[in-house]
């Protein structure tokens, strides 16, 4: 390997350190010992071995090793302390420098300026001869990069203001550029959203406009409205949508008013043959129609259309669905076949007056089970109830709530939940359901949110049959809405105030013990097992579930509970029994304002209750829906859909649930003024009189959101009723003043 060592020049240090000293150089070179001479590679002259450069060409004698430091020749191959290659070792450093450039210029064209300065900061070069160019080249760069920064930093705050102009503007492709002026990496949260959103409609807006123009060029019109409006949304300055929108409105216009009159032609002839489905299929593909003279056509034909399709799925034979034959018998006089159906509708409605239970005939035929889940059928009420209504000419179903509320005041009410709760001594007496002291009458009040309904029962004179229904008084309010709203106190409405008035005027109530309802969901609801160690013990438990399961602090509510064994543990305290809990829950100053109402009235024996409760009872006691409980197999849930407020109970051998919603009848009477722009007494005649409207189907239509919302609400609840129980029932039954309500129960069955 050559080396230095083989050199005959001789070094002569206190020369160099004099030359170095005047010139104002280094120190001299280290080199090897015994080096005299040195011949320039630049210019082959002998040069000063304690020079740095050449004295007669200026070219550099000598360059430091890349791995060692150690000075060489310029004119050797290898180091002479390391060995190293001198000039391989050189390139794979220039090759490195290279690579971090390029590399930091692709960083920096994304915006990564401060990675960019960083890689190049990390790059170190030695003071070589053929390295002072990168070296200058890194430091400006560098510099470069971090300046580059600052003015992207500053610019920033001026090009998200503009971008944000730009997009509410809807210049989305002017924003696009704007945004793109500031590098990706250094955009804020904000700009980067926004450049996210313009650059979508961008694309957007392109697709769009390409199909314009394709179908355009192919004259294939149709559905290029649609196109055009989206693309209008999207950039409404398009010049393309300006040019093109105009148009084809026209087109659309003209080709919607050509296929509707096709349609309801089709659709009348259909109807001329009494082919409903075929009429139907025609009229729901006929576009919006803006003619006055077709509009009334097609009303009319829909009209047939509606009354045919609701006898079909009808499930009972109503007076409402008796009101519909009728009339489809009349618009349809060469259809022999709607007069028959008619008189036979009209027939089993007038059989249904006489059903034991209050359950219409049947009508439809059985479908699978729709969005509940399960079968839906008008609930089987008591006997006696039943034959006390149809003797005062008062819908059964409306009496639901009432007739269990006066079990309760009765002392025969399976779950006697009281939301005043007297002290009741041991716990025992809480377990042995409906063994409260009896009375010889009882009133259940109905408080509902259209009528207050009164039930008064007495005592049976044998032992295990129902209480005779004594007085049942249905009390309407009316439709003044002022009079109907309710203080903010919780106190009660000026006319449920003036209902109850009336109630006191005819009736004596002050010996008499009376229940009166609190609505459902005015009323909570807690269900849950706990075991039974000893009565205390249980009773502690319960009360730290109503602490720690009513959303309220204790002082504030009052509440009452119901437990039953559950099936295959023993009644025993001593076996420490598993017990379904029914805890209902109420807020006191709710309850305090209703009973400072009625206490006013001069009724002495008073308790409230909750309507869910209450219809539960009716449907426990003797005849009522879930009288045999322990063949209920998955439960049955009770929808009691009234005036102000719909009640949902399951039960089951063992258990029982409830839940109250906010829609009644005077949802949907709200919802029919809303949608044919009536007052709130023509929407209330229409909705308890369907068949005085001028076209049904319009009524229905009206009426749709509403039942639609309770078919939400009610799959909701029954999906929470399965977290809370572990079951969902198969079988809905239907009850409350509102079970004939136009359409409701073909809605709730068929989804539609």
């Amino acid at each position: 390997m050559p080396s230095h060592a083989s050199s005959e020049l001789d070094m002569q240090p206190s020369n160099c350190a004099s030359h170095a000293a005047l010139a104002g150089s280094p120190p001299p070179i280290d080199t090897p010992a015994g080096a005299r001479e040195l011949s320039c590679p630049g210019c082959r002259s002998a040069a000063n071995q304690a020079a740095k450069f050449c004295g007669q060409c200026g070219f550099r004698l000598w360059d430091p090793c890349l791995d060692c430091e150690h000075q060489n020749s310029v004119a050797e191959k290898f180091c002479g302390s390391c060995g190293s290659e001198l000039a391989a070792r050189l390139n794979g450093v220039l090759a490195d420098a290279q690579s971090r450039f390029a590399e930091a210029d692709r960083l920096a064209e994304f915006g990564r300026l401060v990675d960019a300065a960083a890689l190049l900061d990390g790059l170190t070069l030695t003071a070589h001869s053929r390295l002072a160019n990168l070296v200058t080249e890194r430091d400006n760069r560098v510099a470069a990069y971090r300046e580059r920064r600052e003015a992207v930093v500053q610019q920033s705050s001026g090009v998200l203001e503009e971008v944000n102009r730009l997009i509410a503007a809807a210049d989305y492709a002017a924003a696009l550029a704007e945004a793109d002026k500031i590098p990706p990496a250094l955009r804020v949260a904000e700009l980067a959203e926004l450049h996210k959103q313009a650059a979508e409609k961008v694309e957007r807006s392109n697709q769009l406009r390409a199909q314009l123009r394709a179908g355009v060029r192919e004259k294939k019109y149709e559905g290029l409205l649609r196109v055009a409006r989206l693309l209008a949304e999207v950039t409404p300055t398009d010049p393309l949508v300006e040019k093109l929108l105009p148009q084809l409105e026209q087109w659309q216009a003209s080709a919607d008013s050509r296929r509707a009159t096709a349609c309801v032609a089709g659709a009348v002839e259909a109807l001329k043959n009494n082919a409903y489905r075929k009429a139907e299929s025609l009229l729901a593909q006929s576009p919006p129609i803006t003619d006055e003279t077709l509009a009334k056509t097609y009303q009319a034909a829909r009209e047939r259309v509606w009354l045919a399709t609701q006898i079909a799925d009808a499930p009972y034979a109503t007076k409402t669905l008796a009101a519909i034959a009728t009339r489809l018998a009349k618009l349809q006089p060469n259809d022999q076949t709607a007069g028959r159906i008619a008189q036979q509708v009209s027939e089993r409605a007038a059989k249904s007056a006489a059903n034991p239970r209050g359950v219409p005939a049947p009508w439809g035929k059985d479908r699978e089970p729709g969005p509940l889940g399960g079968s839906l059928e008008v609930c089987p009420l008591p006997p006696a109830l039943v034959a006390a209504c149809v003797q005062r000419k008062v819908a059964a179903h409306q009496v639901s709530v009432g007739y269990g509320l006066g079990l309760q005041a009765l002392g025969g009410a399976a779950l006697p939940l009281n939301l005043m709760p007297v002290e009741k001594k041991g716990w025992l007496k809480k377990l042995a359901a409906g063994r409260g002291r009896g009375a010889s009458r009882g009133w259940g009040l109905d408080i509902g949110g259209r009528s207050l309904t009164a039930v008064c029962l007495e005592s049976p004179a044998n032992t295990g049959d129902p209480p005779a229904v004594g007085v049942i008084e249905v009390i309407p309010y009316g439709d003044d809405v002022q009079a109907n709203t309710a203080p903010r106190d919780g106190g009660l409405a000026p006319a449920v105030q003036h209902a109850l008035s009336q109630l006191a005027e005819r009736h004596d109530l002050t010996q008499t013990p009376v229940v009166a309802s609190l609505s459902g969901p005015k009323t909570l609801g807690r269900f849950f097992a706990l075991p039974a160690p000893t009565p205390s013990k249980f009773d502690q438990a319960v009360e730290f579930e109503v602490r720690s399961g009513v959303p309220l602090p204790r002082e504030y509510i009052v509440a009452d509970y119901h437990a039953q064994v559950l099936p295959g543990e023993p009644d025993d305290v001593d076996d420490v029994p598993m017990r379904w809990v029914t805890l209902v829950a109420a807020s006191r100053k709710l309850v305090a304002a209703r009973m400072q109402s009625l206490v006013g009235l001069g009724w002495g024996q008073l308790a409230v209750g909750s309507s869910p409760i209450a219809l539960l009872n009716t449907a426990l006691s003797p005849g009522g829906a879930a009288a045999d409980r322990a063949a209920l197999g998955d439960g049955v849930a009770l929808l009691d859909v009234s005036g102000g407020s719909t009640n949902l109970v399951m039960v089951t051998a063992t258990q029982v649930w409830f839940r109250g919603i906010h829609f009644g009848a005077d949802t949907m009477i709200a919802q029919i003024a809303k949608a044919m722009k009536i007052d709130q007494p023509a929407a209330s005649k229409l909705y308890y009189r369907p068949e005085s409207a001028a076209a049904m189907h319009t009524l229905h239509d009206a009426l749709a959101p509403s039942y639609d919302e309770l078919l939400g609400q009610l799959t909701r609840s029954l999906e929470l009723c399965r977290a809370d129980t572990g079951t969902r029932p198969n079988r809905v039954l239907v009850t409350g003043s509102e079970t004939n309500a136009p359409g409701m129960l073909s809605h709730l069955r068929n989804g539609k």
